[in-house]
């Protein structure tokens, strides 16, 4: 494998420097039309149609010359020139009409994303590709840029072992050759005449390329990772796979809701939801008085009332397993996409009358809080983030820690899986304010926790379970009239 792996280094890079074996530079790349590689083209099983597989439709189309459908579908076997297809197709009487459906048919494919743009080097090595996923257009650039530098917003991603860049500002990406990236990222793309700029153009194309940095605010506001990340979870049309597909449906079985009950596990008590319906402040007037309280009492907050916020807010009302797919939906009093509820909620204690010094685990389905750790230095690690985040001169009553189990939902939706637990977490911090005000409670929603933490106390992968927000809560110390001096 290594010996391979070198060779085919070695063949790249002698052609992105343009010169083979100590020849003279080459001069110019080839560019050529290519299928989208989870796409299909093939003859139809109707007389005079040409039948298209992608991954989200499948549909023939009917051409009805046979010479124009030989050579759309020669695509199938390899790259291959627009020119090359046009001479196919013009020899003999008719030429001009077929060239013209050929014409029309290419255009067509492009349009909905099944062909890509392709750059060659003279030995045939795939140096760029410009593609896309989804049913949308590739597009290529009328010029090429002859200024300019890689984007600043640009992702990239390793997929089959090439470099995608790609980035929030259009659906397309660039596939780009391992020493072609490396010249692209150390500045001197547009000096390599062989290719740099038809690379640029493929880059242009695909919103990844810049002639000036950009000072405007629209601009400089993002970040790649959060426009990336805001496109695919959104632009549904630009993925291959979007929603609920259970994708994993087929090599995995669905993670159950409940988890087992630790070794100490502390049932909590159970608040009368009746007496409750007839006492509490109407709704309107708890919207309005809820703020977020960062000045607690030193008065800890009883048992009753830690397990009236958690049996409020995220107490498990019913659990369902569905019968053809065997995944547990269930019904919490805050919604949640397909009913999966993969958030889960720790309590951070720091100590008190009520409640030992350690991390539990919320157990919804039990009304019960599990002991995940009272090791000290892990417990005071925890307790201590969550005082910098709340920006606090001492540590809350106690904190929330909101996790989400990443593989009940990503096993059932795809791309827009975190966006969706995202949405989540806003939820669920609702509820916990809207809640807390009605009980007389005060808490603070904080914009991030440390995941490390979290990972490190339970010894769970971050891949499996991580910290997706937190709160602390307590008495609270003063209530601020004026919305303007919180949030």
């Amino acid at each position: 494998m290594s010996t391979t792996t070198s060779t085919t280094t070695s063949t790249t890079t002698s052609a992105v420097h343009g010169t083979d074996n100590g020849t003279a530079p080459y001069a110019a790349t080839r560019h050529l039309l290519a299928v989208r590689q989870s796409c299909r083209l093939a003859v139809g099983q109707d007389p005079g149609t040409l039948s298209v597989t992608t991954p989200l439709w499948a549909q023939p189309i009917r051409l009805g010359d046979p010479a124009v459908i030989d050579a759309v579908q020669s695509l199938q076997a390899g790259p291959r020139e627009l020119s090359e297809l046009m001479l196919e197709v013009t020899r003999g009487a008719g030429g001009m009409t077929r060239a013209g459906l050929l014409q029309a048919v290419i255009g067509k494919l492009q349009q909905v994303g099944v062909l890509d743009h392709v750059l060659l080097d003279p030995d045939g090595v795939e140096l760029a590709r410009l593609t896309g996923k989804g049913p949308l257009p590739v597009t290529l650039a009328r010029t090429a840029p002859e200024t300019g530098r890689l984007s600043p917003l640009a992702v990239i991603t390793v997929e089959g072992g090439r470099a995608t860049i790609q980035s929030g500002l259009s659906h397309l990406q660039v596939a780009l050759d391992p020493g072609v990236l490396a010249v692209l990222v150390g500045g001197g793309l547009l000096d390599q005449s062989a290719y740099g700029s038809a690379v640029a153009r493929f880059l242009e194309s695909a919103a990844l390329w810049e002639v000036e940095p950009a000072t405007d605010r629209e601009h400089r506001q993002w970040s790649a990772a959060e426009l990336w990340v805001h496109r695919l979870s959104h632009e549904s049309g630009s993925s291959d796979a979007y929603g609920g597909t259970y994708h994993l449906g087929e090599d995995f079985e669905p993670l159950d809701y409940v988890r087992e009950a630790a070794e100490h596990s502390l049932e909590l008590p159970t608040p009368d939801l009746t007496a409750l319906r007839s006492s509490d402040l109407p709704l309107a007037d708890v919207v309005e008085r809820r703020r977020s309280i960062r000045d607690f009492t030193t008065e800890h907050p009883s048992l009753a009332e830690l397990g009236e916020l958690l049996f409020r807010t995220c107490r498990s009302r019913g659990i369902f397993r569905e019968p053809e797919r065997g995944v547990d939906v269930v019904d919490r009093p805050y919604p949640s996409g397909g009913s999966m509820h993969e958030l889960d909620v720790y309590v951070v204690a720091p100590g008190s009358p009520h409640l030992e010094r350690g991390l539990w685990r919320y157990a919804p389905d039990r009304h019960a809080l599990d002991l995940v750790t009272d090791e000290e230095a892990q417990v005071a690690v925890l307790v201590n983030d969550l005082q910098q985040a709340a920006t606090l001169d001492q540590p809350a009553p106690f904190g929330l820690l909101i996790t989400a189990r990443f593989g009940r939902l990503m096993w059932k939706y795809q791309t827009m899986a975190y966006a969706l637990i995202l949405k989540h977490v806003g939820v669920l911090y609702q509820t916990f304010y809207l809640n807390a005000t009605a009980m007389g409670l005060g808490v603070c929603g904080l914009g991030g926790a440390a995941t490390s933490h979290f990972a490190t106390t339970t010894g769970i992968s971050p891949l499996a379970e991580g910290v997706v927000g937190g709160l602390v809560a307590g008495h609270p110390g003063s209530v601020p009239e004026s919305p303007w001096s919180t949030s």
